[in-house]
């Protein structure tokens, strides 16, 4: 992953960054697939055994989308909602590291959230 993720492999990692809690609680008590992909993202290390891994524990958890049915990739044909030309730049919370496509809206109130693999605060640009 030394040169950036593909497109499609960062919104599956920004997927799992994003829900890192949530997979984690389906999968209890058996998380060892999604420690491993963790642990080999953090170490920038070839993640596909590990991704497909965690995709079919969690389909046998339960959700039969795992980790490959949420995608988010501009080649879907989607767009972030709310981002238009004519508009004014706004704020936008992006993976700090760029080793996934996550995104998430800043709250004034609220701290940045975090990274789920480092646990570095999402960094802010402008869209």
């Amino acid at each position: 992953m030394a040169d950036g993720p593909d497109d499609e492999l960062a919104d599956t990692i920004a997927y799992v960054c994003g829900d890192a809690a949530g997979i984690r609680e389906a999968l209890e008590p058996a998380t060892e697939p999604l420690d491993r992909l963790l642990e080999a993202v953090r170490a920038d290390e070839d993640i596909t055994a590990a991704l497909n891994d965690l995709h079919v524990a969690l389909q046998a958890a339960g959700d039969a989308l795992g980790v490959y049915g949420y995608n988010r990739s501009p080649s879907s044909g989607l767009r972030l909602a709310g981002a238009v030309p004519s508009r004014p730049r706004e704020a936008l919370l992006i993976c700090p590291t760029g080793r996934c496509s996550r995104y998430d809206r800043p709250d004034p109130v609220a701290p940045a959230p975090t990274c789920a693999i480092d646990g570095l605060a999402l960094r802010r640009t402008l869209l």
